[in-house]
């Protein structure tokens, strides 16, 4: 039988007792000067164990037991209502410390992969259009210091882009492009990013690149298809969630203000938000009576040149902002837009 020392407090006052500890069958017996107590298991509480610390046992009327012997505790109170819980116990076990750190990976895996998309989904659409424009025009903002000059390309030219675009019906409810900006950018080359509140930029590489109008309207009727779906937006959002974590752990909030510019000027999308918006234009260039091809042409001639570029070592800032590097799976939207013809 194992027997303990421990200091008795009867919760009257603050005088400690010392006394003897043991268990006779479901109860926990007390003896010391002045002392002489026994209760069952069941009636009374233990602190969890805490490393090496002290525990203690609380009695029903208040009266306490103060034990440092933890590890022999543990042995006296094996096999009754008292017997540390797995909560208790879990810390002093390495199996279950290494388990609990990948279990606790694994949740912030599956939370990033799953619920971040989730709620940053929900609030993109949560976003008003004044939120959206404050977005679009900060990101704009911060273009110029990132190899996207003014345009080079004819006013004339410009207008009659715009006016064809403008001309056209969104594929469905009322989205529309805000505007449509050009800009020179021989850095990142043939490319076109539409922001969250529906501005629209696009490069003199890009008009330079396509062989006629459709198939620019095609890549503007893909980006447009991003602004419907708020993609960009999402982007953004999660950009920030990830930065205001940060910033609670880092202590530095200009993250969350510097972020969503560089989060739309490169944004990279799923494969799901490619291909949403690929419909998307499929189903806007198909009411406007323009041939999906187009879309898929461009497409074509826009990777040919990019890895062209690569391979000849000219692709500079396009390694990371070049439309293929930002549309995975080229090859596969490809495919599933000439299908669509």
């Amino acid at each position: 039988m194992i027997t303990l020392q421990a200091d008795y407090f009867d919760g009257k006052s603050a005088r400690s007792h010392a006394v003897q500890v043991r268990v006779e069958g479901s109860a926990l017996v007390v003896e010391g000067a002045n002392v002489n107590r026994r209760e069952v298991c069941k009636t009374l509480t233990i602190s969890e164990a805490l490393g090496n610390t002290a525990r203690t046992i609380t009695f029903p009327d208040g009266a306490t037991l103060l034990i440092k012997e933890s590890d022999l505790l543990e042995r006296m109170l094996d096999g009754t209502s008292l017997s540390s819980s797995f909560a208790a116990t879990a810390p002093n076990k390495k199996v279950w410390v290494i388990a609990s750190v990948v279990g606790l990976m694994a949740l912030v895996g599956v939370g990033y992969t799953f619920g971040l998309p989730w709620a940053a989904k929900s609030m993109a659409h949560a976003l008003p259009p004044k939120v959206l424009e404050a977005i679009g025009d900060g990101a704009l903002g911060s273009f110029d210091s990132m190899g996207f000059a003014t345009t080079k390309l004819a006013e004339s030219r410009r207008n009659e882009i715009i006016k064809k675009f403008e001309a056209m019906k969104p594929h469905v409810g009322n989205t529309k492009v805000r505007r449509i900006l050009f800009r020179s950018s021989p850095e990142h080359g043939a490319n076109a990013v539409a922001l969250p509140d529906g501005t629209m930029v696009v490069t003199d590489e890009l008009v330079a690149l396509a062989q006629n109008d459709n198939q620019i309207m095609g890549v503007m009727c893909h980006e447009l298809g991003h602004v419907a779906y708020r993609h960009g937006a999402q982007n953004v959002v999660e950009g920030a969630i990830v930065a205001a974590f940060l910033s609670v752990y880092l202590g530095d909030f200009s993250t969350i203000v510097t972020g969503a510019a560089a989060t739309l000027a490169v944004s990279h999308y799923s494969r799901q938000s490619e291909r949403e918006a690929d419909d998307y234009a499929i189903a806007m260039m198909r009411a406007n009576k323009l041939p999906p091809k187009a879309l898929a042409d461009l497409l074509a001639r826009m990777d040919h040149d990019y890895r062209a570029q690569k391979k000849a070592g000219k692709a500079g800032k396009r390694e990371m902002t070049d439309y293929f590097s930002s549309h995975p799976g080229t090859a596969e939207r490809i495919a599933h837009i000439e299908a669509a013809r």
